[in-house]
Parts: structure tokens; C-alpha cells; sequence
């Protein structure tokens, strides 16, 4: 299993993933005898082209110990290049399609798991080549191990040069504050931490934690241009994009600020900002990860548990952040609507009854319409006026008591 995600978190590096299939075991096809196989498929959006990723690929197994021998023999890892786009490439240090692509079900039912609807270049569909090697066995890998992310900290320290990583901290969002006013900070540093002993989100609640079960990251951005609240939306789309790809789920959002898998929270964003010594913002990303919710909070959730398997925290920090740098620099380019219209996709509220809830009583009830052009969610209320809340010292909730849908 270590050689197979160490085949991911190589890839991850080359670009943005699209698509992360379940794992698959199965037989060894041709060669010698020797024991069986892990294998997954991943889609990624790279602007290598073929002849680079194919090297980058080859350091990946270089890397795991993979030496070249025996034709079909004994290896720790194996990075083929099975697509790229459209293309057609047909040469002896490379074949695109991969050559034996439509000859193994232990690619085809990955490929299939992540597009149903493919047909390769040359025009075969992926879900015709699967029913001819249905006799060969394929079946799903148990996915439940966490010791290879015992070096997590010292792991994502090699990974940016930007990035503070700290065993324990009582806020990552504090800990940058107190840096940039010490003037140690520059835009786009980043820290994470693998526990907060004082994690908080919105109207100073608590966020819970502990060490070995969460990604705690906050990145710090100083515009030239001003800030505004949509500043946080582009957060929560550069979040809910990178969740979809590593789990194949459709996450949502919860106005203004929580990511909701399952009508149930396993993520929140707090962006802070100040003036001094120069105006700036805090982005705080909270997310449940590993092990299982803590009582006190009900309405939580991890990734493990909802995608049923173990979601690497170094994949899912290194993707996240390649869409921050995504999503941040659409924001800063003032492209508002790009961000509200890819918001929009997540958000979990749209007509839905709430209640507004503000010191601890309900202020406004209607149904929710949608968010104007500054974030403000829009409600209608009883009497067909609509009120735009701004997020504030409010929270919202269904008008029947849940917490999301």
C-alpha cells in the first residue's frame, strides 16, 4: 500500500487531480509468479506535455525502488501513462493509448469508475472494453491504514518553500497574525499545524483538533487590491473542488462558510482580517479528516467516513493548495461573478426554509433565494420581502431543527 501512495503523492505534484479511483486488487497478468497487485487510476489536468510526464513519472518510480528487469516481473511501483486527452502517440519510448489498456480489467474498471462515458481515441468505448476481460479477477482493496503519515509535518515542509509546519500550535490563524506583525510574514505564507490546542471558527466557537485527524492550515493574503467578503467564497470553492476529486463526492456549502458532506460539517473556513501593519487577510481552513467525530458535535463528519476510505492529508494539502492559488488570483482579479457562479454549484440552502439566528434568537424565517453580488445570502420572507443578510454575528440553520441538507 506505501508504494501505491507514494505513486499518488508523485503525481500530485505534476498538476491538479480531477479524479481518484478506489483501490484495486488483483492478480499479476504474464511473467514469472509473484504476489498480487494494488492499482487505482488517477486524472490529472498537467501542463507537462507527454514526453516531460512520462519522465516525471519514471523519477516517481525511481524513487519508490523500482528497478527494470524482468518483462512483466516483480516491481514496487508502476506510473503508466494511459491517456493524454485526445492524443495518439505511437513510438517506442512511448504509446499513447497505453498499449495494454484494453487488455486489463485492473485499468479498465478504475478508468470506468472515474468516466462511465469515456471512449478512447480510437473510438472504443471503455465501458465495451470491460465486458471482454470480465474473467479476470478484480477486486476492492481494503483502505484503512494510517502510519504512513506518521512524518506528516516534515513531509509538507518539503513540499513548499512558504510553509511554516508546526507538531502544535494554539491557532494557525494566530500564529500568522503574530508573524506578520512581527513583519516575518509575506503574502502567501502559509502554516499548518498537526494539532490546535485553541481552534476556533465563526463567533469564536471552538474547532476540535487533535492531532493526527485533521488538515489545520492558514494561508496569509495581502492584496493590492481591497478586501471583501467574497474573498472567503473563493476559499470555499478552491475546497470544495479539491473534495470532490479525492473522494468522488458531491460536497456542498453551508452559508457562508462550512463545507457539508452528507448534511453533516467535516470542514469550516474563518478568514480574519486587519489594517495593521498593512490591510490583510487570514484564511483559516479547518477540515475533519481522519478517526471518527467527537460526540460533543453531532452534526460532523470526517472525509474517511463519508467517502468509506482513507483520504491522504498530504494529497489533499497539496491540491488544496494549488487551488487556492487558483481561486485567490481569480479574486484578486476582481472576476466576482466566476467566483459566485462556481459557489453557487455547492450551496446546500437554496430553497430551503431557515431561521436566522442571532444572540440566540431567531431575527429573520423565510426561504432562501440566493446570494447577491457581495455574498449576502437573500431570504423571502412570509410576506414576499426578501432580506439580505450579511454574515456578521448571525448563523442560519433549517427552519425544522437540522443543521444542512
Amino acid at each position: 500500500m506505501g508504494f501505491l501512495r507514494h505513486g499518488v503523492r508523485g503525481v500530485s505534484h505534476l498538476g491538479r487531480i480531477e479524479g481518484l479511483s478506489r483501490i484495486y486488487e488483483t492478480g499479476p497478468i504474464g511473467g514469472p509468479e509473484q504476489p498480487k497487485y494494488l492499482n487505482r487510476v488517477v486524472s490529472l489536468v498537467t501542463d507537462l506535455s507527454p514526453d516531460e510526464l512520462l519522465r516525471h513519472c519514471q523519477i516517481v518510480e525511481y524513487q519508490a525502488g523500482r528497478q527494470r528487469g524482468i518483462r512483466f516481473g516483480p516491481r514496487t511501483l508502476d506510473v503508466d501513462i494511459l491517456l493524454y486527452g485526445e492524443q495518439v502517440t505511437r513510438r517506442d519510448a512511448l504509446t499513447i493509448p497505453h498499449p495494454r489498456l484494453a487488455q486489463r480489467r485492473f485499468v479498465l474498471d478504475p478508468l470506468f469508475e472515474l468516466a462511465p462515458d469515456l471512449v478512447l481515441p480510437t473510438g472504443e468505448p471503455v465501458a465495451v472494453l470491460r465486458q471482454s476481460v470480465q474473467d479476470q479477477g478484480v477486486y476492492f482493496a481494503d483502505d484503512w491504514e494510517f502510519d504512513w503519515e506518521s512524518h506528516f509535518i516534515p513531509t509538507l515542509m518539503n513540499l513548499r518553500e512558504d510553509l511554516v509546519g508546526l507538531t502544535q500550535v494554539d491557532s494557525t490563524n494566530l500564529e500568522i497574525r503574530r508573524r506578520y506583525s512581527a513583519r516575518e510574514g509575506v503574502d502567501g505564507m502559509t502554516v499548518v499545524a498537526e494539532q490546535q490546542t485553541q481552534g476556533r471558527g465563526r463567533l469564536g466557537r471552538v474547532w476540535d483538533s487533535p492531532s493526527g485527524t485533521g488538515l489545520y492550515v492558514s494561508r496569509l493574503v495581502v492584496p493590492e487590491r481591497g478586501l471583501d467578503p467574497l474573498l472567503g467564497f473563493a476559499v470555499a470553492v478552491a475546497l470544495s473542488e479539491t473534495v470532490a476529486a479525492l473522494t468522488g463526492l458531491k460536497p456542498g456549502l453551508k452559508w457562508p462558510n462550512d463545507g457539508i458532506l452528507g448534511g453533516k460539517k467535516y470542514a469550516g473556513i474563518l478568514v480574519e482580517a486587519a489594517a495593521t501593519p498593512h490591510p490583510y487577510a487570514i484564511i483559516g481552513v479547518g477540515i475533519n479528516v481522519h478517526g471518527a467525530t467527537d460526540s460533543r458535535f453531532p452534526t460532523g463528519i470526517t472525509l474517511d467516513q463519508a467517502a468509506e476510505r482513507t483520504v491522504d492529508r498530504v494529497v489533499l494539502f497539496e491540491q488544496l493548495m494549488l487551488r487556492l492559488d487558483h481561486w485567490i488570483q481569480i479574486w484578486t482579479m476582481r472576476q466576482s461573478a466566476k467566483v459566485l457562479q462556481a459557489w453557487r454549484t455547492y450551496h446546500v440552502y437554496r430553497g430551503a426554509m431557515v431561521h436566522i439566528w442571532q444572540h440566540r434568537q431567531i431575527v429573520v424565517a423565510g426561504i432562501v433565494e440566493d446570494v447577491d453580488d457581495t455574498g449576502r445570502l437573500l431570504v423571502r420572507k412570509s410576506g414576499g420581502d426578501i432580506e439580505a443578510i450579511g454574515a456578521g454575528e448571525v448563523s442560519v440553520r433549517l427552519a425544522d431543527g437540522g443543521y444542512a441538507p
